[in-house]
């Protein structure tokens, strides 16, 4: 999430928030958290997101093999306009990074709406599809 000292000048500047996860999936709980967006409480401490409450439970599947780690969304683009500008990507993307790649057995992630990486990236974000790693450059 964004932190209360961003001010709009680094697109890919995040904040980690600590929530309590069930033990049994973390990265999807992890992932839930994120996409339901600031609790009212960091909100009123003046934290922002690219993900909201409109958002909450867009998480479909999470599948890790071999350090591959697949999320599918369902297809909030409608709810997330700002994200298809280079700034607003960013932000996307840095802020799912942070969450994903906090648990050390995610190598590499591909992100995925209605189970297709093209609707993702090639039809959404200005990138084409593709697995990113902990060193991929976010636009």
């Amino acid at each position: 999430m964004l932190g209360t000292d961003f001010d709009g000048s680094d697109c890919l500047a995040v904040t980690g928030f600590e929530r309590e996860v069930p033990a049994a999936n973390p990265i999807r709980a992890a992932l839930d958290e994120l996409v339901a967006g600031p609790t009212d409480q960091e909100q009123s401490l003046g934290v922002a997101s690219t993900f909201s409450s409109a958002t909450a439970g867009s998480v479909r599947s999470v599948n890790l093999t071999d350090g591959l780690l697949v999320v599918d969304f369902e297809d909030f683009r409608q709810l997330l306009p700002n994200a298809t500008s280079s700034c607003g990507s960013g932000s996307l993307l840095a802020q799912l990074h942070s969450t994903v790649f906090q648990f050390s057995e995610v190598d590499r992630v591909r992100y995925e709406i209605e189970g297709r990486c093209e609707t993702f990236f090639d039809d959404w974000l200005p990138w084409s599809c593709t697995e990113l790693d902990r060193g991929s450059p976010v636009p």
